[in-house]
């Protein structure tokens, strides 16, 4: 699957190398699922009108979409800039603030969302004994309505709910 926005001259697959020209190198960068921050061009978060919108106002990656859209005043600001409502912006953060747990990626957190879990602090409020139950809600979810070919497994959830629980949002 690729992902082509009509602001970008080309499709940038999910986990695709990229290439950078380096002191007359090449070097290759892989982009995979880890804790980690990802561009917005690469990944299905936002609509490609507003990943354009952001783009414009200089947020380009999840990081830089977290630290702009995670405290209320920064976001305030950012909606001025985008015209997207501080809601949306908020929503956007708490995404990206899931993808602080190492293994949970856009995927996942989507996911999550769909299964009821758009934040890192209502993670945090699960158990382990809630792993099973949102293993379930994860497979049927994204058998409605695919997003991988695998949902993780009871034992990713409970090590990312244990993780959930060390990690402070940075959303507020």
């Amino acid at each position: 699957m690729t992902h082509k926005h009509n602001w970008l001259p080309v499709a940038c697959p999910p986990t695709a190398l990229y290439a950078f020209a380096l002191f007359g190198g090449l070097v290759l960068l892989p982009l995979v699922a880890s804790a980690s921050h990802y561009p917005l061009n690469a990944i299905d978060i936002a609509s490609s009108e507003e990943t354009y919108a952001l783009y414009k106002a200089g947020v380009t990656d999840t990081k830089t979409l977290l630290e702009g859209a995670g405290k209320a005043p920064l976001r305030a600001a950012l909606a001025k800039k985008t015209k997207l409502t501080t809601e949306r912006l908020k929503a956007l953060a708490a995404m990206c603030d899931l993808l602080q747990i190492k293994g949970v990626g856009p995927t996942v957190a989507r996911l999550l969302l769909r299964c009821k879990i758009p934040t890192l602090a209502a993670l945090k409020a699960k158990s382990q004994a809630d792993a099973a139950a949102l293993s379930a809600c994860m497979a049927r979810v994204n058998k409605e309505s695919p997003l991988t070919e695998l949902t993780p497994s009871i034992e990713f959830l409970e090590n990312w709910i244990r993780a959930a629980k060390d990690l402070e949002s940075l959303v507020d």
